[in-house]
């Protein structure tokens, strides 16, 4: 069905539907559960955070289909972006789930629950609790308010052209004859809704095949995972939440670290993370048996120049069936993708994105050898939809959105602080408030490689400096590790027990698809005990098989480069500010020092003569 704009007369509605909840009878742990009887073809929108399941019929929301469980759902909507639709569908939206299993869930439940189901005959009944602190009182009041958003909010809507698009493709991929795997890829300009698409034709798939792929290729925003990485998932569980909420609940295949958060820092490295994740989900399609599970690829925002050209190298990796084109209602033609896309575009458009291309230098044809495409690129359908990302829906205004930055390490806060607010904007915080909660491991220096993605090469007594108070990635050693190297002037630097130097990689080693554990941030080293001591989030599983920590293009500015104030926690906003210090912040993960630059990758500057005139104006340690 496709989502009208939500008007005044859907939010009367909604305020009439909640006027139906009924508090639980029965001891719950956790916060207070309600009940909420519904009929079929009913809408709700969830703002905030709502945990749900479904007691009798289906509901749909953002393209899932939710049956009856035991088990919450999680939907996380927070103030600056459109908010989802909770739609009852009733006992036909529940394909594929007999009448018995039905029956043998709503026996399974509590007396409370079976008193409610036997007394009311609603088709569809769902069991809603508030997510995040529970003000004092037995009313409904934290439920209330995330059903009952403004109506100024925006909605979330879905193309016209989506369902039948996703029938179409849930057919192609359920045949167990078909050579190719079924990829569908989602390219466009930022902020048309590439995201929300992705979103949408996964939970989809996920209802209709019962299992999908997602391939994540946006370093900087990503919907899965944190920045910098090129991730592979498999998804059992619809996506509902924000991105940045969305960390540890779905399973990671691998991950490979692009070494920044554009893929325009390390282009050829970025296309052999994308090679190195797609041959992972072909080799797990060839152990699944058939029907081969789909795959959902989201790319990047970046379309003209080299960001067009490597959409088009991810393409040719994927060989994507089907391609979703969003545009943006006040863009031009776009460009071609894809040598059968391109046949019909003009002489001119051709013209232009050769001349595009050409800016890039030779860079561009060393893509094409990272891909390492050893088949023939083969054709794609694509389709060109206009985007509804800014549409104006009855009256809504958009909710005003973070700047990319701020989302960006929201989505790094998040993963190393789960515990985090979701639906909060970024505060101020310093990296020790941060940090104070995530766990510490100390991993053996004897056992780790240490090399940097860019920049000059790495000596081994600069490890140190180059490292500390730094964002990492922490990945798999696939060669025999090298030596450590002795010291020549460890009683110099009045470190007594420090007889050897970490070792390091060589620059085309530090360059090639390094599969990632984890991201940590490297706090100190111990030469004396010979270890380093890393913060890593709480998801990771095991370190065990760490061998190499990498270093990118992920700096944390201190706030002596913006004219930011930090304050200390717990005072005012008009109090003192903390006084300079390397690893000071605007927020937890803006501001915090970026170590020292190597030494080799910044001959060509001068240092500051001391005296009169450059003692006084010394910069701080972190703020060059």
């Amino acid at each position: 069905m496709v989502q009208k704009q939500w008007s005044i007369k859907n939010q009367q509605r909604s305020t009439r539907i909640i006027k139906r909840l009924v508090a639980r009878t029965a001891e719950q742990p956790g916060p207070a559960q309600w009940l909420l009887p519904l009929r079929r073809g009913e809408e709700l929108t969830v703002s905030g955070g709502l945990d749900f399941r479904v007691i009798r019929g289906a509901v749909e929301i953002w393209g899932a289909s939710c049956r009856p469980s035991s088990e919450f759902q999680r939907v996380v909507a927070p103030p600056w972006s459109a908010l989802p639709r909770l739609r009852a569908a009733g006992p036909s939206g529940t394909a594929g789930a007999p009448a018995e299993l039905a029956a043998e869930a709503e026996e399974a439940e509590t007396d409370d629950v079976r008193e409610f189901l036997q007394s009311r005959s609603w088709p569809v009944v769902l069991c809603l609790r508030a997510v995040g602190p529970e003000p004092p009182g037995s009313l409904p009041a934290p439920v209330r308010e995330r059903l009952l958003a403004p109506l100024e909010r925006q909605r979330l809507r879905a193309h016209r052209a989506w369902p039948s698009l996703v029938e179409q493709f849930a057919g192609l991929a359920a045949q167990p004859t078909s050579a190719r795997p079924p990829v569908l890829l989602v390219t466009g300009p930022k902020g048309v809704g590439k995201s929300a698409c992705c979103r949408y034709f996964a939970n989809s798939l996920l209802g209709a095949l019962g299992e999908v792929y997602y391939l994540e290729t946006d370093l900087g925003q990503p919907e899965l995972g944190p920045p910098t990485l090129v991730s592979l998932y498999r998804l059992r569980r619809p996506l509902l939440q924000a991105p940045h909420s969305e960390q540890g609940w779905q399973e990671c295949l691998c991950s490979f670290f692009a070494g920044g958060t554009s893929p325009a820092t390390h282009p050829v490295l970025y296309v052999k993370c994308m090679r190195a994740a797609f041959d992972r989900y072909v080799s797990e399609c060839s152990d699944s048996g058939s029907p081969v599970p789909p795959l959902v690829v989201n790319s990047h925002g970046w379309v003209t120049g080299l960001g067009l050209e490597l959409v088009q190298v991810l393409l040719g990796i994927v060989q994507a069936q089907l391609v979703i084109r969003i545009q943006s209602p006040s863009s031009s033609q776009a460009p071609p993708l894809g040598d059968a896309a391109a046949e019909g575009h003009g002489t001119g458009l051709q013209r232009r994105r050769r001349t595009a291309l050409a800016r890039c230098g030779p860079l561009a044809l060393a893509l094409g050898e990272a891909a390492l495409a050893s088949e023939e690129p083969r054709s794609s359908v694509v389709v060109d939809v206009d985007s509804l990302a800014g549409a104006s829906q009855g009256g809504a205004v958009r909710a005003p959105s973070l700047g990319a930055v701020e989302l960006r390490w929201l989505r790094l806060a998040c993963h190393f602080r789960p515990d985090l607010d979701p639906c909060k904007a970024p505060a101020s915080l310093t990296p020790r408030a941060f940090f104070r909660c995530v766990p510490r491991v100390r991993l053996p220096l004897r056992g780790l490689r240490f090399g940097l993605v860019h920049g000059g090469c790495l000596a081994p007594g600069e490890v140190e400096a180059a490292f500390t108070g730094t964002v990492v990635a922490l990945c798999r050693a696939e060669a025999p590790l090298a030596p450590l190297q002795p010291a020549e002037d460890a009683e110099a630097d009045g470190k007594t027990g420090v007889t050897e130097l970490p070792a390091v990689l060589g620059r085309e080693d530090a360059q090639e698809a390094a599969e990632c554990i984890g991201i940590g941030y490297v706090h100190s080293f111990d030469f004396a005990v010979g270890d380093v001591e890393v913060r890593v989030a709480p998801s990771i599983d095991t370190l065990a098989k760490v061998g190499v920590i990498l270093r990118g293009d992920v700096s944390w500015e201190p706030n002596s480069v913006r004219g930011q104030r930090v304050m200390m926690a717990g005072m005012a906003a008009d109090n003192v500010p903390v006084s300079l210090q390397p690893h000071c912040c605007s927020w937890a993960l803006e501001g915090p020092a970026t170590g020292a630059k190597v030494l080799s990758s910044r001959r060509n500057l001068k240092r500051k003569r001391s005296g009169a005139a450059g003692g006084a104006g010394a910069a701080a340690p972190g703020s060059g």
